[in-house]
């Protein structure tokens, strides 16, 4: 019974489509941001009562509203997407017919029948060094992808050897080499 054999990783939780809105806003409040900041850099050394003028009389409304709005939206969009991107410590379960990601609030069972592809990715540092990390993605049916970090890098030969155990999946990759071991850059 492989429900004994557990692993701890890190989930790295990303809900894509307000990961991606709140990083365009992020992006988008830090330009306008800097815009402002290019604008009236050259009254920095004038006295408060220039620089109030030159913000008057220099500028239209609608950019004095993206000024405010960018200015103030910064930090909160910077700390939303931050929070989108949790990172959770957990507990990887093998279980006879499914793999299980247990975190203190959060438990995702994957069914092996439903997975399509997995693949195991080692980060690289300059001039091609390992970091000693492996990251795991594993893609299901339905197009969910679930992405954790293993915490040991130790342990990936035997989490493999397991994920290749299941006959279901090891009949399912044998056929089409969908397990990779790639590196980044």
């Amino acid at each position: 019974m492989k429900g004994d054999i557990k692993f701890a990783v890190v989930l790295r939780n990303k809900l894509p489509y307000l990961t991606k809105l709140f990083g365009a806003l992020l992006i988008i409040c830090f330009v306008f941001s800097f815009i402002a900041y290019v604008l009236y850099f050259p009254s920095a050394n004038s006295g408060n009562e220039m620089k109030i003028v030159v913000l008057f009389e220099s500028t239209s409304i609608t950019t004095k509203w993206l000024m405010l709005f960018s200015i103030l939206g910064l930090i909160p969009c910077y700390f939303l997407y931050t929070k989108m991107r949790l990172r959770k410590d957990g507990v990887l379960i093998f279980e006879d017919f499914s793999i299980i990601f247990q975190a203190k609030k959060v438990i995702i069972t994957i069914p092996v029948v439903n997975i399509v592809r997995i693949q195991f990715i080692e980060p690289n540092l300059n001039f091609k060094w390992g970091k000693q990390k492996i990251i795991v993605n594993i893609y299901q049916f339905h197009g969910e992808i679930i992405q954790f970090q293993l915490k040991k890098y130790e342990d990936s030969d035997e989490v493999v050897d397991l994920l290749l155990s299941y006959p279901e999946l090891k009949n399912r990759l044998k056929d089409s080499p969908t397990l990779l071991i790639s590196e980044m850059e």
